[in-house]
């Protein structure tokens, strides 16, 4: 009469523990490779975010703008400031006055009750927003309509075309 085996032999834990150690190589591998993509396409979310969050400033901002109110600065093939009256704010102001101002290849955004004279003093009521930076800031004007142009750094070209509401 043959004995009933209650255990494991050592061998037969020897290549589970083996097989177990084969899958958990493979599985920290794959966690590796997870962590990788997700911070490289979290900060491509970032990105995308940051530019629909712009785009959609810049046309709430231009086409609630005055009629007439728009004057546009250039400074050199690449970038321009704007400066004009708009309803639209996002400070809680009622008439507002607003500038985009490219500084250093970053782009502000300045918010303020009355209207802002360049450069600024320092003692202006205005709130001022870093919109990040930019390596194209172009603003083009036409009676209707207007058409911005904008790359920020490391992301594709934008252009917006805009038709003002607040027609005279």
């Amino acid at each position: 009469m043959m004995k009933k085996r209650s255990a494991f032999t050592l061998i037969e834990m020897m290549i589970s523990v083996s097989i177990l150690a084969i899958i958990m190589v493979f599985l920290y591998k794959s966690l590796e490779l997870l962590d990788f993509s997700n911070k490289k396409y979290g900060n491509k979310v970032e990105q995308l975010k940051s530019a629909k969050a712009l785009k959609q400033m810049l046309y709430l901002d231009l086409s609630l703008s005055k009629y007439a109110s728009l004057n546009i600065e250039s400074l050199d093939k690449k970038f321009d400031n704007i400066y004009f009256e708009s309803t639209h704010s996002i400070h809680s102001r009622i008439s507002t006055h607003i500038s985009y101002i490219v500084s250093n290849k970053h782009i502000y955004r300045v918010e303020s009750l009355n209207k802002l004279e360049i450069p600024l003093r320092g003692d202006e009521d205005a709130d001022v927003d870093d919109l990040g930076e930019v390596d194209i800031f172009r603003v083009y004007n036409s009676k209707t309509h207007n058409l911005v142009h904008i790359k920020q750094h490391n992301s594709n070209d934008i252009l917006i075309k805009v038709r003002r509401l607040n027609e005279a």
